[in-house]
Formats: structure tokens, sequence, C-alpha cells
């Protein structure tokens, strides 16, 4: 994407509102936190009854710049092998058990 216009706005750098110069296109602002769905790791249960996959998440190209960054891939594959583990002592599918 490339920077179109530069102007003086007010900017949300969480939690404070600030006056920047801010250049449209840029998408690197700090946002507040969010949570990645247990269910965007798993495939629907009629297409693959056990599979897992962290870092294979389908996404807007904004959701994804900030899920592929290092912590967030580093969550979500411990996510993914608490779920396994969690899979297993139960004898059920990732996608049956209780997130």
């Amino acid at each position: 994407m490339r920077e179109m216009q530069r102007s003086f706005i007010e900017i949300s750098r969480f939690p404070d509102m600030k006056l920047e110069t801010y250049n449209e296109g840029y998408l690197s602002i700090p946002v507040a936190q969010y949570e990645i769905p247990y269910r965007a790791m798993v495939p629907k249960f009629e297409a693959c009854e056990n599979l897992i996959v962290p870092v294979c998440i389908s996404a807007s190209a904004i959701a994804i710049a900030s899920i592929r960054m290092e912590p967030q891939y580093m969550i979500m594959g411990e996510s993914a092998g608490v779920a396994a583990s969690m899979a297993i002592k139960s004898n059920r599918a990732v996608r049956q058990i209780d997130v």
C-alpha cells in the first residue's frame, strides 16, 4: 500500500488520543488488545475432524498484519498445544474440546 497524503490529525495511541502527523495508508498503529477465536485455528468438523493449525488463519489483510507478529504466533502455538493435549486426554477431536 502506498502512502497518499500527509496530514495533522487526532490519532488513537491506545489508550489516549494524540495530535500527530498522519500518513494516509500507513497501518502500523497501536490498538487495544483483542482475542483470536479458537475456531480460527481449526477447520469445520465436517471438513476435517482432527486438525489444528495455529499459523494458517484466514483473515483480512489488516488482521493478518497484526496476527503474524511473533508474540501472536507463540500464543497461538501454545494454545494449539494445550488444545491437542486436552483432545488426547478427553479422547475427542480438537474441534470438540471445551474451550
